[in-house]
C-alpha cells in the first residue's frame, strides 16, 4: 500500500508541476509592450542620474571643482584637479636606493 500511495502522489505532483509550467509559459506574451516609452529611455540615457535626482548644474560643478593651469603666455591650457590631490602623489616611504 505504501508503494501505491507514493506512486499516486508522485504522479499527481508531476501533473501539477507540468500544468503550472504550462500556465506560466502561456501567460507570457512575447510581444508585450514595454513599461517605459522609448522617449523616456532616451532621456534616461542622455541625462546623468545625479542631475535627475539632485537637479545639479554640471557646468557650474565643473567650474568649481576644476582648476586651470596657467601657461607662461597667460592663457589657460590643461585642466587639473585641486592642488591637494596633486600633493598626494609624493612617495610616502623614504628612498632606500641611496643607502649602500
Amino acid at each position: 500500500m505504501s508503494k501505491l500511495t507514493y506512486d499516486i502522489g508522485y504522479t499527481l505532483g508531476v501533473i501539477t508541476r507540468e500544468f503550472l509550467r504550462g500556465l506560466k509559459t502561456a501567460s507570457r506574451d512575447p510581444l508585450q509592450t514595454p513599461c517605459i516609452s522609448p522617449r523616456t529611455v532616451d532621456e534616461l540615457c542622455r541625462v546623468p542620474a545625479m542631475v535627475r535626482a539632485q537637479n545639479i548644474n554640471l557646468d557650474q560643478r565643473h567650474e568649481t571643482n576644476v582648476l586651470r593651469e596657467k601657461t607662461p603666455s597667460g592663457a589657460s591650457s590643461t585642466c587639473h584637479s585641486a592642488p591637494e590631490s596633486r600633493a598626494t602623489h609624493k612617495l610616502s616611504h623614504p628612498d632606500t636606493s641611496a643607502t649602500g
